[in-house]
């Protein structure tokens, strides 16, 4: 017999029902007659808790993967198992090989991200049963160059995985299903049941199919409510035209739970709803740990408490840290990416170190290992390898280290033998003790690890890794219970399972040839990015689950916080290559959307609360949050008389309650929210306070504020500071800028002062759907592909150029999460295709006209990673690094002229902003453009100015040029004369000389340029106003300027 049950959405008396019977089934020896199937481990563990007391019985609760798992064990099935990175890896060689045969993909050959996109679709294509056959069928009735290439390489990855007997996960399930009845356990089941699961995907579908005949089945579904109604009955329709009958029962729900989603919507008053609201999410983790308290102080159990997290990476670092300050005892899933775990970042640093050839950066961030330390001597002195290191100048590399260390201590000798100023002599003696005491760590490193220095084959670098992993296991994965000992133990079971996927994946690929130190890594590195999850089971603490684990579950209170827009529920991502294969085809290939999901998943966790249902959502404007979640508003309008706590940006939090109160540091901040809010302070309470360390502080502002606005002159708080002028004068970092950061001060002083000498983050704000930086990513990133993939001289058109455009566009919208279905992002990417379309065809055009053709695009200099170092320019003190959009060139007279661009949005930068020292930008690119050209290979270089292409505008408009270029090509562009262009880098190494001797020496007075406040992140603290500097001695002359 084949059954679906549906039962009212979250009812749960009928399956109680069922658990009872069964569990009396267990007591009476007879649990191999039964079998149960769920949605997911948390449910699996709860009902086994139910079902059995001890752990020796075995009982058979599954899951769809290990049903197809042991189906698979159980016919004897020999395969190679592929995991989802060995796939990528198997596409990305398909793309490298076919690359002459596939017109539209052939261009991202070797491209790891492309292999990845490939990937994920063919796996969602399969999931949906969708085969090359229907694929190739709906191609030959509307063609689609694009497709035709997905096609290809989706039959040659079947082809490679067959031939040698390789099966990813979508591949097992369908090698399974025809082999369920040789599960030996299953032969002895009489009944299986499903619960709550509201919908079967394709291949899971064909495994119900493939069930033994007569083995009973029941789909028990909860989630029978009009709004989930439409999509429920497609899974019902499903399975009853596969033969199971359908029947419906009554049961009990909540008011709430039934009225919510429904329109019109009705009052409901059980159970009760309470909104809480802050603008920092530390704020909102304190408003639910003081209610957690509360209730618990109330006599209810903490493991009637259910806090339910949509976004863990977000909420459960800040969250342990608050509820632990609150005493609140939590069983919480400790999720962390494996790469954040201290000892793997440290043996991707030592991997790293050995590709950069042990340079300074990679021997400084090796020196403080604290788990990879098996190799060094026992007096090893991790601080004075870095210190040493860093204290050498020049571009050393690995053995020079220690000549460099021995002829310093030589030199050092004979200064202490020659000079006899007892100044001088301690100081050598100082250096001559950290170079001591670092040049036996530091060869340690390098003897230990020498072998990473030659290119070594996958299975050698996994073995030298293995070899560090056995050396060093005490370190990496130290007993005890504590939370990070657990945690580093499984991360170590979990990096073995990597490295052996890993050689898995070679073997496959046979792929033997030796490789360096970096290659490895890179090859690696994607087997490590996996999330490590450790269950944390506490019946007795306060539960934190996600959305899709409270199916099946009661407390007594459930708070779910994060119901912001685009937080939950989350919005809908298409994929542009599923899309694309969807209106081909006509195969739905995902039939629940996220919000389909998420609304079933929030209504389940409605339906879970007993007493109390609170749900909390941040502010915006001080976090960037969107408004409330529609969730919220649902809620909103169906509780009856919801109470809602809510903080505004400028609040205090309010002060602990008396029985929160467990330190002093809590009880000093209910004094101070006193004091100011201007409330009766107990005096033995006051003068504890002023006797306190933070009191002094407090009275510290007060004078400041008070010498501020006095007639006194300016001092080092209006961003004067002279006296400090010598410490920051000896840093010899100073003299090396981003352009951005250097024409800040030029804008404003004080603005530079407050984001690179106090480091403050600009105050938060309110951030438009659409910002204008957002635009400017994806008016960028369009230029910067087409270019980079597409560009063909004198090749592209009109609709050619568009089409291009277009299918970037997609890419952009997948690749950062933005709805492609939503109308206001189709009229977004509509008029940023429509501008650079306009851009291209003009540029197209000069391109054509001048024998200009782009060469570089993205240059960077003085970045990590970058093939130039910061150019400093006319020789003088300072040095810039940055990235030039593009670099053109063309060779005329045996010369290769050169002309640099920067993309801008609207307005470009004229030349006399740049010949009065106020833009700094296209001279420190012309600059640096011969040194990124030599790296190509080019001579003779001769830089013949730079401009912007104005996207706006669709063509080149201001900057600087040379006037015998501006002749050559015809263009009415702002020129100087010959003697004039030679000086500019002269006159721009002054400029720049001129700007870092003011940052050195403490200048930094709030006087901005006109107009500069207008957009500075900093006005709310600046408090600029220049009728109080205007009063203050000595600065009317300032005063009068500003």
């Amino acid at each position: 017999m084949k059954e679906v049950v549906l039962l009212p959405l979250g009812e749960q008396s009928h399956i109680d029902a069922l658990l009872s019977r069964l569990a009396g089934m267990v007591e009476a020896g007879r649990e191999g007659e039964f079998a149960l199937l769920l949605p997911s481990a948390q449910l699996l563990h709860q009902y086994r808790h139910r079902l059995v007391c001890t752990a020796a019985r075995q009982l058979h609760l599954t899951t769809f993967d290990e049903l197809a798992a042991e189906a698979l064990a159980a016919a004897g099935l020999k395969i190679t198992e592929v995991d989802g990175c060995t796939a990528t890896e198997i596409i990305a060689r398909i793309l490298e090989d076919q690359a002459g045969v596939l017109p539209r993909l052939g261009r991202y050959a070797g491209s790891r991200a492309m292999a990845r996109e490939l990937a994920y679709a063919l796996s969602q294509m399969r999931r949906s049963m969708l085969t090359p056959g229907q694929l190739k069928a709906a191609l030959v009735q509307n063609p689609d160059p694009l497709l035709g290439d997905v096609l290809r390489v989706w039959e040659e990855y079947l082809a490679f995985m067959h031939s040698r007997g390789a099966a990813d996960l979508e591949e097992q399930y369908l090698l399974a299903a025809p082999h369920l009845a040789e599960i030996p356990w299953l032969k002895e089941v009489r009944e299986l049941h499903l619960c709550w699961f509201f919908d079967f995907e394709p291949l899971q579908m064909n495994i119900l199919d493939n069930l033994p005949g007569e083995l009973a089945v029941t789909v028990w579904m909860p989630f029978m409510h009009p709004a989930h109604a439409p999509y429920i009955e497609e899974t019902v329709q499903a399975l009853a035209s596969r033969g199971y009958a359908v029947s419906r029962r009554a049961g009990p729900v909540s008011p709430l739970a039934a009225n919510l989603f429904c329109t019109p919507s009705r009052p409901c008053p059980a159970p009760r709803v309470r909104g809480l609201a802050a603008p920092r999410l530390g704020q909102e983790l304190e408003l639910i740990a003081r209610e957690i308290k509360r209730l618990a102080a109330a006599g209810t159990e903490p493991g009637e408490i259910c806090l339910v997290v949509p976004e863990p990476r977000l909420y459960l670092p800040r969250l342990r840290q608050v509820f632990q300050e609150h005493g609140i005892e939590v069983a919480v899933p400790m999720v962390t990416d494996l790469t954040a775990v201290p000892w793997v970042r440290e043996i991707l640093s030592l991997w790293r170190a050995a590709a950069s050839g042990w340079d300074r950066n990679g021997l400084v961030h090796l020196a403080a290992s604290a788990y990879i330390t098996a190799h060094l001597p026992p007096d090893y002195d991790g601080d004075a390898v870095a210190q040493a290191v860093a204290s050498l100048s020049g571009p050393i590399r690995g053995q020079e280290w220690l000549l460099r260390m021995d002829r310093e201590l030589e030199r050092l000798n004979r200064q202490l033998e020659e000079d006899a100023e007892p100044g001088a002599r301690q100081r050598a003696e100082a250096l001559m003790s950290l170079y001591r005491a670092a040049r036996a760590g530091t060869e340690a490193w390098l003897r230990g690890m020498e072998a990473l220095t030659r290119s070594l084959s996958p299975r050698e670098h996994c073995q030298f890794l293995q070899n560090l992993l056995e050396q060093n296991a005490h370190r990496i994965a130290p007993a005890g219970e504590d939370a990070e000992a657990v945690r580093d133990r499984a991360a170590l079971d979990k990096f073995r399972r990597a490295i052996e996927d890993y050689l898995a994946c070679c073997r496959l690929l046979k792929r033997t040839a030796p490789v360096a130190a970096g290659r490895f890594i890179d090859d690696f590195a994607p087997w490590l990015e996996r999330d490590l999850a450790l269950e944390r089971s506490n019946p007795g603490a306060v539960q934190i689950l996600a959305p899709s684990q409270v199916r099946g579950l009661k407390f007594k209170n459930v708070f779910f916080p994060g119901l912001n827009q685009d937080v939950f529920p989350r919005p809908d991502r298409g994929h542009w290559l599923l899309d694309r294969v969807a209106q081909r085809t006509g195969v739905v290939l995902s039939r629940a959307s996220a919000l389909v999901r998420d609304k079933i998943f929030f209504h389940t966790c409605v339906a879970a609360v007993e007493d109390c249902l609170y749900i909390s959502r941040l502010l915006p404007g001080v976090g960037q949050e969107a408004g409330p979640s529609p969730f919220w508003r649902d809620v909103e309008a169906v509780a009856e008389g919801m109470e809602l706590t809510t903080l505004a940006s400028s609040d205090l939090l309010p002060p602990p309650e008396p029985v929160a109160i467990t330190s002093a540091r809590r009880l000093r901040q209910s004094l101070v929210y006193a004091l100011a809010q201007n409330q009766e302070v107990p005096e033995a309470a006051e003068a504890w306070l002023r006797a306190g360390e933070g009191y002094s502080d407090l009275h510290m502002a007060s004078s400041i504020e008070q010498r501020r606005e006095s007639p006194l002159p300016p001092d080092n708080m209006d961003g004067v500071l002279a006296r400090n002028a010598g410490i920051l004068a000896a840093d010899p970092a100073g003299a090396v800028y981003s352009i951005s950061r250097l024409e800040q001060y030029a804008r404003c002083p004080f603005s530079f002062f407050a984001r690179y000498c106090l480091e403050l983050e600009p105050a938060l704000q309110d951030v438009p759907d659409y910002s204008a930086l957002e635009r400017g990513t994806l008016l960028h990133w369009l230029l910067e592909k087409y270019y980079a993939e597409f560009f063909v001289p004198a090749g592209h058109r009109g609709a050619e150029i568009r089409d291009v455009l277009e299918m970037l566009a997609e890419q952009w919208l997948h690749k950062y999460g933005r709805d492609r279905q939503n109308r206001m992002w189709q009229l977004r990417v509509r008029d940023a295709v429509d501008m650079v379309q306009a851009l291209v065809e003009s540029d197209l055009q000069w391109l054509e006209r001048t024998g200009l053709r782009p060469v570089l695009l993205e240059a960077s200099f003085g970045l990590p990673g970058s093939a130039v170092p910061a150019v400093r320019p006319g020789g003088g003190p300072v040095s810039f690094r940055g990235k030039i959009d593009r670099i053109d060139v063309v060779e005329k007279d045996g010369e290769t002229w050169a002309v640099v661009y920067d993309y801008k949005t609207s307005q470009p930068v004229t030349k006399k902003d740049i010949l009065a020292g106020r833009s700094l930008q296209i001279p420190v690119y012309m600059a640096a453009a011969p040194a990124l050209l030599g790296r190509l290979g080019y001579t003779n270089v001769r830089v013949m100015g730079g401009g912007y292409y104005v996207i706006k505008k669709g063509k080149l408009e201001g900057g600087i040029w040379h006037k015998e270029f501006t002749v050559w090509s015809k263009k009415g562009l702002g020129a100087l004369e010959a003697d004039e262009f030679q000086v500019l880098e002269q006159n721009l190494a002054q400029r720049a000389a001129e700007l870092h001797r003011d940052i050195t020496a403490g200048r930094f007075p709030p006087q901005p340029s006109p107009g500069a406040c207008t957009y500075c992140e900093y006005r709310r603290c600046c408090r600029y106003d220049k009728n109080r500097l205007g009063l203050k001695k000595g600065v009317e002359s300032n005063a009068a300027q500003s």
